[in-house]
Formats: structure tokens, C-alpha cells, sequence
């Protein structure tokens, strides 16, 4: 009778120690999704400040028009990014999102409303519209910063998450089953 019960312990534990093998393998997965969603996220990010620098000191109109796309694609792209790292199922605190998203929305409208229109006016004369660009710049660069950390936030949230997943197979690895 306790051999029964020792071999029926031992089926059962394999089970278990292969399901939770199975679940850290699941979690190590989707945090790969989640972590290369969030590099593209800042890809993305960095890509519009990148666009809208050129915009800001491009001299044709020709190039205005070739970056001025560029900063609106990438602001595009960065909202389907950021649909996507939720579909992958994020590896963030939940509170960390919206504030993110809040964040972006802020640089967004800053860069469409103000730095935009800034950028396209330079080319009316000598000088033209740098007043503006001037007074605006601190607000673009704040809404950057807090859109980066938040970006960062959700990043070191993911890699702990990764590093317990490895751990956790690690230690499943280790049992014989």
C-alpha cells in the first residue's frame, strides 16, 4: 500500500512540476512579446524627436514635407505600439499604462498644435517662428521625459518579471520528474 501511494505521489508531483513548467514557459514567452513591444515603444519615440528635430532646422519646403510625414507615421506608429504591448499582455503594473499613454497624448498634441506649424513657419523668412519654438520647447521636452520614464518603468517591470520566469525554470529544470 505504500508503494502505491509513493508511486501515485510521484505521478502526481511530475504533473504538477510539469505544469508549472509549462506556465514559467508560458510567462518567459509572453514576456518576450511584452519586452520587444516596449523596445519598440522607445524606438518609436526616440524616431518622432529625431523627425522633429529635422523638421525644426530642414531649410526646403521639400524637406519640411518629407519630415513633417515622418513625425505624424511615427506618432501613428507609436499608438499601434502601444496596442500591440497590451496585446501581448503587459508586463507593467496596470496603473503604469495609462499615465504612459496620458503622457504621450500630451507630447503628441504639443508636437501637432505647436511644433508642427513651428517647424513649417521657419521657412516664411529669415528667422521666422523661432520665437515660438523657443516658448514651446520646455513643454515638448517635459512630455518627452515623462513618456521615456514611463516607457523605462514598464521596461524594469518586464525584466524582473523575465529574470523571476527564468528563475522559476529553472528551479522546475532542476526536479526529476
Amino acid at each position: 500500500m505504500v508503494v502505491i501511494g509513493v508511486i501515485v505521489s510521484g505521478v502526481l508531483a511530475s504533473r504538477a512540476l510539469s505544469r508549472t513548467a509549462a506556465a514559467a514557459q508560458h510567462l518567459y514567452h509572453e514576456n518576450l512579446l511584452s519586452e520587444k513591444a516596449l523596445a519598440e515603444l522607445q524606438r518609436v519615440s526616440v524616431q518622432v524627436r529625431v523627425d522633429l528635430a529635422n523638421l525644426l532646422i530642414s531649410r526646403t519646403a521639400a524637406d519640411d514635407a518629407e519630415h513633417q510625414k515622418a513625425v505624424e507615421d511615427n506618432l501613428t506608429a507609436f499608438d499601434e505600439e502601444l496596442a500591440t504591448y497590451r496585446a501581448a499582455g503587459p508586463a507593467a503594473e496596470q496603473s503604469v499604462i495609462p499615465g504612459l499613454e496620458d503622457n504621450w497624448r500630451a507630447y503628441a498634441g504639443i508636437v501637432r498644435d505647436s511644433q508642427i506649424p513651428n517647424g513649417l513657419r521657419k521657412t516664411d523668412g529669415p528667422c521666422a517662428g523661432r520665437g515660438d519654438v523657443a516658448r514651446t520647447i520646455t513643454g515638448v521636452a517635459e512630455a518627452a521625459r515623462s513618456t521615456s520614464e514611463g516607457v523605462v518603468r514598464a521596461q524594469r517591470t518586464t525584466t524582473d518579471l523575465s529574470r523571476m520566469s527564468s528563475d522559476l525554470t529553472a528551479l522546475v529544470s532542476s526536479f526529476r520528474y
